[in-house]
């Protein structure tokens, strides 16, 4: 008995798969830098988000390209020190253990 495989998707098509009962679909965009990253689009399910990285691919190939490059919430952060006025962020209290 032999089981039928599903076709494989052409390559840069993207891929949609679903983790944690969202839908994410996942491509590879070339920046203006010349460097690849890939961009995820999230839905309910499958073909939603089969349809928005249809959109996506297309837009991408026609040459637009949403690219925030790899900023901070709160842009960047210079003269060394944190937004948090120099504490880590880690633990809860802050304080030393003694």
């Amino acid at each position: 008995m032999t089981q039928e495989r599903k076709p494989r998707r052409p390559k840069g098509t993207g891929s949609v798969y679903v983790r944690g009962g969202v839908a994410i679909g996942q491509y590879e965009v070339r920046t203006p830098d010349g460097e690849i990253r890939r961009r995820y689009v999230r839905g309910k399910d499958k073909k939603e988000v089969a349809g928005r990285l249809a959109r996506a691919i297309a837009d991408r190939d026609s040459g637009l390209v949403y690219d925030s490059g790899r900023k901070t919430v709160g842009g960047t952060w210079t003269g060394g020190s944190t937004p948090s006025g120099g504490r880590s962020g880690r633990g809860r209290g802050g304080g030393t253990k003694r």
